[in-house]
């Protein structure tokens, strides 16, 4: 700061400050951009899956974040816990949410924080339930049931012919 006060004797401290704050932010939103949108090619560590920490680092608790991720369990990188699923909730107790915490231990943006193991099962009971697919031309329509039908008749116009306005009026009965 006093280097750049020196070099430029008009500006005050307050606006050297004010100038260094907007630079950082400035720089934050950039990094957090291209890390969200997959563009750091440069091999770091971000795009690694190492985070802000150099390879092999471990965080606050000890935990390597390239090997939080299991079969069985995803251990949390702030305090160690093992469980099924990291959650906001558990997140949000080391005030980090989803993103954040993504951003922090260089997980891919759309990373998700569960087991190996419940991965599976929420495939496999997605594929049971046909979850994701179109509907078939054989499955009968909502409009086919017969409380759709009665639902319909009870939408149709007054058969007294009241209008409103020039409008029919389409109250239920």
């Amino acid at each position: 700061m006093k280097s750049i006060m020196d070099n430029y004797p008009g500006i005050g401290p307050d606006a050297v400050l004010s100038m260094l704050e907007k630079l950082l932010i400035g720089q934050n939103k950039i990094k957090t951009s291209l890390l969200l949108s997959g563009g750091v090619s440069d091999g770091s560590p971000a795009q690694a899956g190492g985070g802000n920490q150099p390879d092999g680092a471990k965080s606050p608790a000890g935990v390597d974040p390239k090997m939080a991720i299991q079969e069985d369990y995803v251990q949390c990188c702030e305090c160690g816990a093992k469980m099924k699923m990291l959650g906001d909730a558990h997140l949000a107790k080391h005030g980090l949410n989803k993103t954040s915490y993504l951003l922090k231990y260089g997980y891919a943006p759309k990373t998700a924080l569960v087991s190996g193991e419940l991965s599976k099962k929420r495939k496999e009971s997605a594929k049971d339930n046909k979850l994701g697919h179109q509907k078939t031309e054989d499955a009968p329509s909502a409009v086919d049931t017969p409380a759709a039908e009665s639902e319909q008749l009870k939408a149709t116009p007054k058969e007294s012919g009241q209008e409103k306005g020039g409008k029919t009026d389409f109250s239920l009965a």
